[in-house]
């Protein structure tokens, strides 16, 4: 629904949800969605799917097998791209968990019982979120010719860049700011679901040693704009060809601050990353513009 509102406001801009967790919603209902929301933006939607990430999602629907969300999700995309294809009228799809026939209700005069397909062809780019270097998801969608996304809350991904050096680790260290609630918002979480080494930026740590402030500091880039562009460079050398660097929107709990740190970044951090991978010998890596 935010991203309906601002379709009329936009012209170019792609809208990827991040991410649509199929296993709590019947595919049905996501494959008249998506379409329907492909055709308003003209085209301009990427499809982020998962498994879900909430445990209270999981007790509250029942889904507490990993392993059973793994194979709801695969079955819902499955089901949702077999809809678009054929085109309907009419419907007859097998299924572990969401067996479905529509047959006869069908009133093609009428519209019903039909599903529009996408405005893309053959349907909209499939991305999947992966949170370890060594994920059997990256594997899974690499087969399926998915694109991949890292998740959220890893290294480098939340960018505070600030005309002064200073206020930006005064802010990070704010024990009442948007970046501690942030980051101890997931650290309870995982703590709770026993993955805690996630958010580790040194896994020799233990999980009763390890401090929010510590995994702040590795997981946001910071500083005035000459930090922020050495620290992405750094990025870039250590992690190699990588596509496209997105950064985390954060709440707005201090509106200056961030308004001034996405104008500092696309004014002043962006066109330089941009000209130092272009004078590289091997300018394989893009940067968000």
């Amino acid at each position: 629904m935010f991203f309906a509102s601002l379709i009329e406001q936009t012209k170019v801009i792609k809208f990827a949800s991040g991410v649509l967790n199929l296993p709590q919603r019947h595919p049905v209902q996501v494959a008249a969605q998506v379409a329907n929301f492909d055709h308003m933006s003209r085209g301009r939607y990427i499809m982020g799917i998962g498994p879900g990430g909430l445990i209270s999602d999981f007790e509250l629907l029942g889904l507490t097998d990993q392993k059973q969300r793994r194979e709801m999700m695969l079955e819902s995309i499955g089901i949702i791209q077999e809809i678009w294809t054929s085109g309907g009228p009419g419907y007859d799809i097998d299924g572990k968990y969401w067996p479905m026939k529509l047959q006869d209700s069908v009133m093609p005069h009428l519209g019903i019982g039909q599903i529009c397909r996408t405005y893309q062809q053959l349907f909209p780019t499939v991305c999947l979120s992966i949170v370890s270097p060594h994920s059997s998801s990256a594997t899974m969608a690499a087969e399926r010719g998915w694109e991949i996304v890292s998740a959220n809350f890893i290294q480098s991904r939340s960018i505070l860049v600030t005309d002064d050096a200073e206020r930006a680790e005064d802010y990070v260290a704010d024990p009442n700011g948007g970046l501690s609630f942030y980051f101890r918002y997931f650290m309870d979480q995982y703590r709770r679901r026993g993955i805690l080494e996630m958010l580790k930026p040194d896994t020799a740590v233990t999980d009763d040693d390890l401090e929010l402030n510590d995994i702040i500091c590795s997981m946001v880039t910071h500083g005035d704009a000459a930090d922020v562009l050495d620290q992405l460079v750094a990025l870039c050398e250590q992690w190699g060809e990588f596509g496209t660097l997105l950064m985390v929107g954060h709440d707005w709990d201090d509106q200056a601050i961030w308004r001034r740190s996405m104008s500092l970044l696309a004014e002043q951090v962006m066109p330089r990353l941009n000209q130092h991978l272009e004078s590289q010998p091997s300018a394989e890596i893009s940067a968000a513009e």
